[in-house]
């Protein structure tokens, strides 16, 4: 992302008729141009090209009427021949079952209407919004990306769904993502990192950075003793619900300042010894 930056006021004095005052003049130009670049290059946000994020959003996001349940979940993936993924296929196919069972999607569903055009419908119509935001969810964890950002990814979703999706959230982020390959070691994955919001402490109790807004800035919580260790479910429960209320302990130490409106959430990391 570039920012635009300001241009840099000329500290050129008026050049009076002389033989240097071309060259003088081409001089001062560069110099500025040199400013100019370096101050662009500051307002530069660098984002590294293997960082791969995906976005959940409280609108549930379907592909129809011709696409699948199947085309729903792995788009976005490639692959660098058809061939390739047509070998995958079989794979991928088991894969988005298991992740598609874990969250409560309907079996009968997933064994004869996986492949079947039209079921969903135009913008997937024909199914509940519950069922789509588990598609869109689902979506999100097949692609298995560094970072995930949802928006409510459980706010359409009744108790049972909701806590699946709490749990599959955790072990993406604890096991750097979900059903992968068992032969291959921990250490060689990327770590992952899980933000959402959220508008109740139970949703909110899963994750290791909790920030609230509070007075136009982005507040973090107080969740850890002084040993640094986060505290027992309980009492995060009651520092966040303390928190959503405008009482709760501001960690000062990670006050990322103003700019943002509704809470945000950062998922638990990887352990460090992983």
């Amino acid at each position: 992302v570039e920012m635009e930056a300001q241009p840099v006021a000329s500290q050129v004095s008026p050049v009076h008729s002389s033989e240097n005052s071309t060259e003088m003049l081409q001089e001062a130009k560069e110099d500025e141009g040199e400013r100019h670049e370096k101050k662009k290059e500051k307002s530069l946000l660098f984002v590294p090209p293997h960082l791969r994020i995906v976005q959940i959003q409280e609108t549930p996001m379907i592909l129809g009427p011709k696409e699948t349940i199947f085309d729903n979940l792995t788009y976005g993936i490639k692959y660098p021949t058809p061939q390739d993924k047509e070998n995958d296929k079989e794979k991928q196919e088991l894969r988005c079952k298991k992740i598609m069972r874990r969250l409560g999607f309907h079996e009968v569903v997933l064994q004869k209407h996986l492949h079947e055009k039209n079921f969903l419908g135009t913008a997937g119509i024909k199914i509940t919004r519950a069922d789509r935001q588990l598609i869109s969810i689902g979506r999100a964890l097949v692609m298995n990306p560094e970072v995930i950002i949802a928006h409510k990814p459980t706010a359409i979703l009744n108790e049972t769904q909701a806590d699946n999706v709490l749990d599959m959230f955790k072990e993406f982020v604890e096991n750097r993502g979900v059903f992968m390959n068992p032969e291959e070691p921990l250490v060689k994955r990327r770590r992952r990192t899980l933000i959402y919001s959220a508008k109740s402490e139970r949703t909110a109790v899963i994750a290791d950075m909790v920030f609230c807004a509070a007075g136009g800035r982005i507040k973090p919580l107080k969740l850890t003793d002084s040993n640094g260790k986060l505290l027992p479910e309980e009492e995060r429960i009651k520092a966040i619900s303390k928190g959503f209320e405008g009482k709760g302990d501001i960690d000062n130490e990670h006050d990322v300042g103003s700019g943002f409106k509704s809470r945000l959430m950062r998922g638990r990391r990887g352990r460090k010894n992983k």
